[in-house]
């Protein structure tokens, strides 16, 4: 069962996230950041009756990755377990929908911005997540979605840390 209460968004290449309950056929997490797994655990998403790389699955949500579509394509996404398949939920593809990933998923948190070649976060140091404070002129990566399927990112894309614009 799908959770419907806003209409869904999808933009080309961007993770998408539903969330519900019986998502998954156990209460085992799975993770598969390549995005080359189209069933994670027994769960499935079809994005227009189409399976779609997953990333995660839980009994309650499940992230994957949208499909290349043109922006304004109207959507129907359903998640599947060998236990049946979800109700629909319809939505939208957006050109872009810009979001910093977040260390809690959630939107409120610490943004994921690491050290390139490392598993150091940008943040003040603390015990539960390796981290160090970035320097000026460090070299950070700052983990995003739904900039669009665009390489390299477009030259209208800016980013500002500390109220500094940064190169």
């Amino acid at each position: 069962v799908l959770n419907t209460s806003d209409r869904f968004v999808c933009t080309p290449g961007g993770i998408a996230t539903v969330d519900g309950k019986w998502l998954a056929t156990s209460d085992t997490l799975l993770t598969d950041a390549s995005g080359s797994s189209i069933e994670l655990g027994g769960t499935q998403v079809k994005v227009n009756g189409e399976a779609v790389p997953i990333l995660y699955t839980s009994d309650r949500r499940v992230k994957f990755l949208c499909p290349d579509l043109a922006a304004a394509t109207e959507i129907t996404v359903s998640v599947g377990t060998t236990a049946g398949i979800s109700n629909p939920v319809t939505g939208i593809v957006r050109p872009t929908m810009p979001l910093i990933l977040t260390l809690d998923d959630s939107d409120k948190d610490q943004g994921v911005v690491s050290f390139p070649g490392t598993w150091a976060v940008a943040m003040e140091r603390n015990h539960r997540v390796p981290a160090r404070p970035a320097q000026p002129g460090d070299e950070v990566a700052v983990w995003a979605t739904g900039l669009g399927v665009t390489a390299p990112p477009p030259s209208s894309l800016s980013v500002k840390l500390g109220g500094i614009y940064a190169q």
